[in-house]
């Protein structure tokens, strides 16, 4: 009876020991998901805690653009809050599997040298440096429409129809999207109703200026 209690004892004293969270290193902490007094259940989750040291941006990447992640390229950190600073970037991992959901992988880059702008939690955009000549072109989010699932962009040929020409996404942006694709400076595109179009379809310019006028 002696040692069945002793080792009573001891599991109390160890289920005791389980009340007090200790952090093995300094940091944050980020959220609390209890409040004083709860009863929680063993193993459930308190509070959420980063470390001090490093940080790194969490992103999701398609599949065709995991190649280009992974090909040992510059990368470069903006983050939404600081347009104008910009930080390097190194690949720490890439997900081995694709999310069973959005069929994206999800990957992770720190931040090289980053200062105090660089917060927990903040939204951030990774920029893969590249080598290629293509030309790159901005446009509206909303010149950019789809034909059979493929990214299109709309040109009115020199008899004022549209045409579906067949671009590649490079990047989103908050209002803008980067294109590549066979295009020219001197195109005209269509910049809305884009889903309303169909190959040859007759469409008339709008003179924005007079329209404000």
């Amino acid at each position: 009876r002696l040692a069945q209690a002793r080792a009573s004892l001891d599991l109390a004293r160890n289920q005791s020991g389980y009340t007090e969270l200790r952090a093995d290193s300094a940091g944050t902490i980020t959220a609390v998901l209890a409040e004083a007094g709860s009863v929680v259940a063993a193993g459930q989750a308190v509070l959420h805690f980063a470390q001090d040291g490093e940080r790194e941006v969490r992103i999701t990447v398609p599949e065709n653009r995991v190649q280009a992640l992974t090909a040992d390229l510059p990368l470069q950190v903006k983050l939404w809050t600081a347009p104008d600073r910009q930080y390097q970037g190194r690949l720490r991992e890439v997900a081995g599997a694709a999310d069973a959901a959005t069929r994206t992988f999800e990957a992770r880059v720190s931040i090289i040298d980053p200062d105090d702008a660089v917060r927990l939690g903040a939204s951030a955009s990774v920029i893969v440096a590249g080598t290629s000549s293509e030309a790159l072109f901005r446009l509206p989010m909303t010149a950019l429409g789809k034909s059979d699932g493929a990214p299109v962009v709309w040109r009115v040929d020199g008899d004022g129809r549209a045409q579906p020409v067949a671009v590649r996404t490079v990047r989103y942006l908050n209002d803008a999207v980067i294109i590549a694709g066979p295009l020219s400076a001197e195109d005209a595109l269509v910049s809305a109703g884009v889903f309303l179009l169909h190959p040859g379809m007759p469409v008339v310019a709008v003179d924005r200026q007079a329209a404000r006028g």
